[in-house]
């Protein structure tokens, strides 16, 4: 898993356990959500947890009403442009509004710029109504000063923005640096549609924060599509984005609230310094080097589906170089090399007794690996689906899940697992399905108050491959299809029990039986794994076949812990 790094890092005070303020296209605010019940793993990282920001939509955001007969027209055509009203002007292409007030844009501006220089109280209401603007050399809508630029897309019609590869003037800030660019807050609604295309940086780019209300918008950017400092927020809309680093980005705060998002990232799909939450909405991370990632994830509702061929959910204090919203620096990776020092050894410092066969789960991460105390991951509602060749669930400090269908098709790569986490680990409520590799296996903590069970297959599993879990009666307690090969599977769901009694089958074939004698039951034959929680290398309760872990000490980078099969 990659960590992004910074020269200075922001932590807030307490942990947000619910979702942001939303908005729906006929204005409504929608509630915040959160989870009734507040696992020990959220308790505990609430005091040094960043906290989400209260995003909220004005009646400016959600202000799609306009008359031409009470606004300024602008009418484009080639390099020129006509303008019928008070508050702008052009000049060489260029045209400047200076006043709040409403101003109909349409036509084609074939390479010019759109200018906003007003006051920094003003409201300037841009309806695009089948405008095509185009920039050779610098941003296609370069607001330098409002209060807020709200941009109405028209019922029914096709906007187009468009910068170019170079800009000839940037300030001190190499800025602007989008084909939409912004010094102050930016709010998109409207039933018509958008089309962007940022050819120099970033599609479109706030230095406060970007509202979407609604619309059918395209982005394809050579930096990040969607970007704010403050905030990204989507309250509904259509969105298709595409990037070359990440597709929705903040060095503070991400909302999602509704909406339909398909992404594909060079980059993480979602990426924000402070917090991400998701409350509600359908998104399609089809493409991503990390699918999620912040320093507190929050996810209490909506349909998330992720690929990523790095982690999926990756819960990081990982600040971008500056605290902006500018390029990353680049990152350092920490525990997914190739490289041999990081790989299981054995560890002549390493606490716990000699192997042994103690039964058990798979250790928690080891001394060397520190737990952040502001990281959180946690998973309140809604579903998601994981397809990751990293870790699948990634917290450097907790994770919590207290509701929510989790499924997850896991790496095919050794040194990840279906989750990774250097705190602790609760299950409260919700289900998760999930096979990947079995070296790095990881169970819940025992604090968790739901069953859960982690099963090793003594060969490889096919794709394709039905694992499906019955009790006694016959009944089934959980099933998934894999969509790769994999060698472990794990579950977690109401329907397991304790002292319950369980049958596992690989298509048709039984497995084995299994009874749930804990809260956290392996069986089967589990390989590797790192040892025991905040201590040496080995089990901790129920680890890896080093026994009892003793304190940690010197760790080196953990021994191996062997095979631990159980009798079936």
């Amino acid at each position: 898993m990659k960590k992004k790094y910074l020269l200075a890092v922001l932590i807030l005070s307490m942990v947000a356990a619910g979702g942001v303020a939303g908005c729906k296209s006929s204005g409504s605010t929608a509630g915040s959500t959160s989870s009734s019940t507040q696992s020990a793993a959220v308790a505990a990282a609430a005091s040094t947890t960043v906290t989400a920001a209260d995003i909220t939509y004005d009646n400016d955001d959600t202000n799609e009403t306009w008359s031409e007969e009470d606004a300024t027209t602008i009418s484009l055509s080639g390099s020129l442009a006509e303008i019928d009203g008070d508050g702008a002007s052009e000049a060489d292409g260029i045209i400047t509004i200076n006043d709040a007030g409403t101003y109909v844009i349409s036509g084609t501006l074939s390479d010019g710029q759109l200018v906003i220089d007003a006051g920094s109280d003003d409201v300037v209401h841009l309806i695009l109504n089948g405008a095509s603007i185009t920039s050779s050399d610098g941003a296609a809508i370069n607001a330098q000063q409002s209060g807020k630029l709200v941009i109405t897309l028209a019922d029914g019609t096709e906007n187009k923005i468009t910068d170019g590869s170079t800009y000839s003037e940037l300030d001190d800030s190499n800025e602007p640096d989008a084909a939409i660019f912004s010094k102050d807050d930016i709010t998109i609604n409207g039933f018509g549609s958008l089309t962007v295309k940022g050819n120099y940086k970033n599609g479109i780019h706030s230095k406060d924060g970007l509202k979407i209300v609604n619309g059918t918008i395209t982005v394809d950017a050579a930096n990040h599509t969607l970007s704010g400092k403050d905030y990204v927020a989507v309250g509904g809309g259509t969105l298709n984005l595409t990037s070359t680093e990440d597709t929705i980005h903040s060095a503070t705060d991400v909302s999602i609230t509704d909406g339909s998002i398909t992404i594909n990232a060079g980059d993480d799909g979602i990426h924000a310094d402070s917090t991400v939450t998701i409350d509600g909405g359908t998104i399609k991370i089809e493409k991503s080097n990390e699918g999620i990632e912040g320093t507190v994830v929050t996810i209490n509702g909506g349909d998330v589906s992720v690929t990523a061929s790095d982690d999926g959910v990756n819960g990081s204090n990982g600040l971008t170089d500056d605290s902006t919203d500018e390029t990353t620096t680049e990152e350092t990776t920490t525990d997914q090399t190739t490289d041999a020092t990081n790989q299981p050894q054995p560890g002549d410092n390493a606490g716990g007794e000699p192997p042994g066969n103690n039964p058990g789960r798979g250790g928690d991460m080891g001394g060397s690996m520190e737990n952040d105390e502001s990281v959180l991951v946690e998973i309140n509602g809604g579903t998601l689906y994981i397809n990751a060749e990293g870790d699948s669930i990634d917290s450097n400090g907790s994770l919590s899940i207290t509701g929510g269908d989790i499924t997850i098709d896991g790496t095919t790569q050794g040194g990840n697992g279906i989750m990774d986490y250097n705190g602790t680990a609760e299950i409260t409520g919700g289900t998760i399905t999930g096979v990947g590799t079995s070296d790095m296996a990881q169970l819940f903590s025992d604090s968790s108050t739901q069953y859960s069970l982690l099963y090793g297959f003594d060969s490889t599993q096919s794709a394709g491959t039905k694992i499906t879990l019955k009790d006694s009666s016959g009944n089934e307690a959980a099933s998934i299809t894999s969509a790769k090969t994999f060698g472990a599977v794990l579950i977690s769901s109401s329907k397991l029990t304790e002292g319950g009694t369980y049958t596992l089958y690989a298509g048709d074939t039984k497995v084995a039986d299994i009874t749930l004698d804990s809260v956290n039951t392996t069986a089967g034959t589990i390989s590797g794994g790192m040892g025991g929680s905040q201590g040496g290398m080995g089990g901790g309760q129920n680890g890896m076949d080093n026994g009892q872990g003793g304190p940690g000490g010197n760790m080196g980078n953990g021994g191996p812990g062997g095979q631990r099969t159980q009798q079936q």
